[in-house]
């Protein structure tokens, strides 16, 4: 298992001013609206930043307690103990951001009505903020995906480590099947992290030519 990698959305630091439309009612510009997902975006950073930390923690003792486990009569029930701690940890913080990934989902569409209500844009900063709304729902379902896979490689954990508490009978067959079994969906896993950071570097890019378009006007 390798610790994976985020790639964050970048907070654009500024914020435009409000527009007049042709009415004279005040619109926010586009860019405004588009990063809306990105100010949504920070708490689920924190949450894979901490996932990485419980990750790396639990790393290093998944491989202890393997080494541990080959030992005649080891105990490893405090060991599992932590290691249940860290399995807790990072699903809480998986589906905390999961459900703030649902909340920006549900932003879009108005966003996206919101746009084309937009009277003083150009029609090219409107279709550079229409293509920024499609990668961020692409965005989305990779990380949709990449939650669902990675609950099932934290059961996974929890079954194996189950496998090696006290009150189990031992099954090294078992055993190394399950770890086989684990290893597979974590090298999945990883192809899913490395396609949403790819989908989010694009984001950020695209999003950072949004911005520069609009400092032009």
């Amino acid at each position: 298992m390798s610790i994976r990698r985020k790639a964050f959305l970048v907070a654009v630091g500024i914020i435009l001013m409000l527009m007049l439309s042709a009415c004279g009612d005040p619109q926010e510009p586009a860019a405004n609206l588009v990063n809306q997902l990105v100010i949504g975006d920070q708490q689920i950073n924190e949450n894979l930043d901490e996932i990485a930390h419980y990750e790396s923690e639990d790393l290093d003792l998944y491989e202890w307690i393997l080494v541990k486990g080959k030992e005649k009569n080891s105990d490893l029930e405090s060991d599992l103990d932590k290691a249940d701690v860290y399995i807790n940890k990072r699903r809480n913080l998986l589906n905390q951001a999961q459900t703030i990934m649902e909340q920006n989902q549900e932003q879009i569409s108005p966003i996206r009505s919101s746009l084309k209500k937009l009277s003083f844009e150009k029609e090219e900063t409107l279709t550079q903020a229409q293509t920024i709304l499609e990668l961020y729902e692409s965005r989305v379902t990779a990380f949709l995906e990449l939650a669902s896979v990675y609950n099932q490689c934290l059961d996974d954990d929890q079954q194996l480590y189950d496998m090696m508490r006290k009150n189990v009978e031992p099954n090294l067959e078992k055993i190394q099947q399950k770890i086989r079994v684990r290893n597979k969906e974590f090298g999945k896993l990883d192809k899913l992290f490395e396609q949403f950071n790819q989908l989010t570097d694009t984001f950020n890019n695209d999003n950072s030519i949004l911005i520069e378009m609009e400092q032009k006007k």
